[in-house]
């Protein structure tokens, strides 16, 4: 017995023919419940670079991208505009932690104009203590011998003995002149006696 070969049906007529129009475009409304949740763990957290002007740039590797899986009957073609574009926004529990170790520690140079002034005032002056082994050797030449002059109030008071008595000789010219008022009343008194007579 010899099989006979089924009936094909022909594929040209009896394709089914779809046409759509812009109306028949799906609709696609996500609202908030539908939003969906992304979570990065350790090997997905992003690499932050700063640059001199310490603005942050966020880079996302390739395995960091979130996954969209799409069945046959939700497939379409979704265009997003720049107005579209997610917007994200950190806030400071958000904010990162840098930690910098020994070998990134900055090197800082201070120019003189950098030097810093410091005022100490009477309460901030040590007390500076002398002990006999700390008392400084004082040698003065001749030329720094102190001048010293006195005051008639500074003047000294000398008392002298009868053996400390000094010898005094005196030239004519220091010779003092001696008026003897007694004499002067003799010779007043011969001259009245005389005129009486």
């Amino acid at each position: 017995m010899v099989a006979k070969p089924l009936n094909k049906p022909n594929v040209d007529k009896d394709a089914p023919t779809v046409t759509l129009s812009d109306k028949d475009a799906p609709t696609v409304t996500l609202s908030d419940k539908d939003a969906p949740t992304i979570t990065l763990s350790d090997k997905d957290a992003p690499t932050v670079k700063l640059s001199d002007k310490d603005a942050p740039t966020v880079t996302l590797s390739d395995k960091d991208a979130p996954t969209v899986t799409l069945s046959d009957k939700d497939a379409t073609t979704v265009t997003l505009s720049d107005k579209d574009a997610p917007t994200v926004t950190l806030s400071d529990k958000d904010a990162t932690t840098v930690t910098l170790s020994d070998k990134d520690a900055p090197t800082v140079t201070l120019s003189d104009k950098d030097a810093p002034t410091i005022t100490v005032s009477d309460k901030d002056a040590p007390t500076v203590t002398l002990s006999d082994k700390d008392a400084p050797t004082v040698t003065l030449s001749d030329k720094d011998a102190p001048t010293v002059t006195l005051s008639d109030k500074d003047a000294p008071t000398v008392t002298l003995s009868d053996k400390d008595a000094p010898t005094v000789t005196l030239s004519d010219k220091d010779a003092p002149t001696i008026t003897d008022t007694k004499v002067h009343k003799w010779n007043s008194l011969f001259i009245v006696i005389h005129s009486c007579w």
